[in-house]
């Protein structure tokens, strides 16, 4: 399970200059109501396309990892120039006991 170690209001508030403070290199984006204002849109949140041109200037890795349809994530990734993942599961998808094992893993983690 991935877990921020910082969180911030918008991606657009993470500067070059943090993230080299901070030793990171790389970063992964969500799509809906992150990298775009509202669920199943394309439509960029104002500034991210400067925002990408300043962390690829910086030699910052940006990459979507989203819990988007995969086909939906690699077309989102491709229309704006950064590779794409995603992973959408129905729960139709989950047995009944690996959803039972996972409940029982979040209440363990709290």
């Amino acid at each position: 399970m991935l877990k921020p170690n910082f969180i911030f209001n918008s991606f657009l508030d993470i500067t070059p200059e943090f993230l080299r403070d901070n030793n990171i290199k790389a970063l992964l984006l969500d799509v809906d109501n992150t990298l775009t204002y509202a669920h199943k849109t394309k439509k960029l949140r104002d500034g991210a396309e400067k925002w990408f041109s300043l962390m690829r200037e910086n030699d910052i890795s940006l990459i979507v990892l989203s819990n988007a349809k995969p086909k939906r994530a690699r077309a989102f990734g491709e229309s704006i120039g950064l590779a794409a993942l995603g992973y959408s599961v129905t729960a139709s998808d989950i047995s009944d006991g690996e959803l039972a094992e996972a409940k029982l893993r979040a209440e363990q983690n709290g």
